[in-house]
C-alpha cells in the first residue's frame, strides 16, 4: 500500500511537470502566432500559479502592448512595483510602457529610477541592463 501511495504520488507529479511545460509552451505559441487576448489569458495562469516567475508577468504585459491596451499594463506594472522587494526591471516596463503612450516624462522618471536602483544595488545591474536592452 505504501508503494503504491509512493508510486502514485510520483506519477502525478510527472503528469502535473508535463502538464505545466504545455501550457508554457502554449502560451508562447500564442504570443508569437498574434493570439495576444489568448496569451493574456495563459500567461495570467501561469503567473497566478508561479508569481516568482517575472517572465510570465511581463509576457502578460508585452501582450496587453501589443493590443495597444497601455492602461491596463500600466495600472497592473505599478501595482507590481509597489510590492516589497519587486524586481527591478519593472521600472524599466513601467518606463518603456510610457514610452508607447508618448509620455516621455514619465517614462524618463522610471527609467531614472531603475538606474538609480543600480547605484544602490550593483548586484542589479546585469538585470537591469538586459532589461533596457531588450527594450
Amino acid at each position: 500500500l505504501f508503494m503504491r501511495t509512493i508510486l502514485f504520488f510520483i506519477i502525478s507529479l510527472v503528469i502535473y511537470g508535463h502538464t505545466y511545460a504545455q501550457s508554457d509552451a502554449l502560451a508562447q505559441q500564442y504570443y508569437e502566432k498574434g493570439e495576444y487576448k489568448k496569451a493574456i489569458v495563459a500567461f495570467e495562469k501561469l503567473y497566478k500559479e508561479s508569481p516568482r516567475k517575472i517572465n510570465y508577468f511581463i509576457s502578460m504585459i508585452n501582450s496587453y502592448q501589443q493590443l495597444e491596451d497601455f492602461e491596463t499594463a500600466e495600472k497592473l506594472l505599478l501595482e507590481a512595483i509597489k510590492v516589497r522587494n519587486a524586481n527591478p526591471i519593472l521600472l524599466v516596463e513601467v518606463g518603456f510602457n510610457y514610452d508607447l503612450k508618448l509620455d516621455t516624462i514619465n517614462a524618463k522618471k522610471y527609467y531614472e529610477k531603475a538606474v538609480q536602483f543600480t547605484e544602490a544595488d550593483t548586484s542589479a545591474t546585469y538585470i537591469i541592463g538586459r532589461a533596457f536592452e531588450k527594450k
